[in-house]
């Protein structure tokens, strides 16, 4: 193979890399990125493969888009929550690749709108508000796993150390701790029931200077990631559906 190709070949593996990497930490921010590696290799060998001369026909605009489809379903999956992700991917192709100017300039406009935001929301950490995050808590021999919701709003923090904290529903905290929700609304007054108890102040709307129990897990599970957070404890029952019993924020 030709440096040029060897060179389009690995600019098409960083690029995809980075785009499936950005488009994936949108729609679920604590994402590795094995499947992103994954589908950049896929796009890679679909490039380095459509420049060979008996092989020249993949360069058709169906295949190409193929090759796209295939690529989406490798890092995102087969399932109806891929159809967002992997159509932003495609509109990031398509600005990339200037696919967009063999039809109108609106859609070169608005495939340029989308990579921007994608990067920036994507390597800003950020996510889609409706993102679900799995959560597992380790303590005095317990486990409990949760699902938390990612909220954007959600920006409580530990006002010691300045990092961000896990909010838990309080039928949570009693699997956790074995703390009566009756005493986890009355949180000055459960103030040593369990060693590592402290109080932390927290505001909702049309609220301020409320007291809320908070524990310090050593031992916890966001998303991928494992480390110590400090959990504190919602006096009530974070969602009556059942969807989600915990909440994280862009700080934690």
């Amino acid at each position: 193979m030709r440096p040029y190709m060897l060179l389009a070949v690995a600019f098409r593996f960083f690029v995809d890399f980075f785009m499936f990497f950005a488009v994936k930490r949108i729609f679920s921010p604590y994402s590795g990125p094995l499947f992103p590696l994954l589908g950049a290799a896929a796009g890679a060998l679909y490039a380095g493969c459509s420049m060979l001369e008996r092989l020249s026909f993949l360069q058709a605009s169906h295949w190409y888009l193929l090759s796209s489809i295939l690529c989406c379903l490798l890092v995102f999956g087969f399932s109806r929550r891929a159809i967002a992700p992997g159509a932003v991917f495609c509109l990031l192709r398509l600005a990339l690749d200037g696919l967009s100017e063999k039809n109108s300039g609106f859609a070169q406009i608005l495939s340029g709108i989308v990579l921007c935001v994608a990067l920036l929301y994507g390597f800003g950490g950020k996510a889609l508000p409706s993102t679900y995050v799995p959560v597992e808590l380790n303590y005095a021999g317990k486990t409990v796993r949760l699902r938390a919701l990612w909220d954007t709003g959600h920006d409580l923090r530990d006002p010691v150390t300045g990092k961000g904290v896990v909010v838990i529903d309080c039928n949570a905290a009693n699997k956790l701790t074995g703390l009566q929700p009756e005493l986890i609304q009355k949180p000055v007054e459960a103030m040593g029931a369990i060693p590592g108890l402290r109080l932390i102040p927290y505001q909702t709307v049309g609220a301020s200077g409320q007291m809320m129990l908070a524990l310090m897990v050593a031992d916890a599970r966001i998303g991928r990631k494992r480390r110590p957070c400090l959990v504190a404890f919602a006096p009530q029952v974070l969602d009556n559906s059942g969807k989600f019993q915990a909440l994280i924020g862009g700080a934690v």
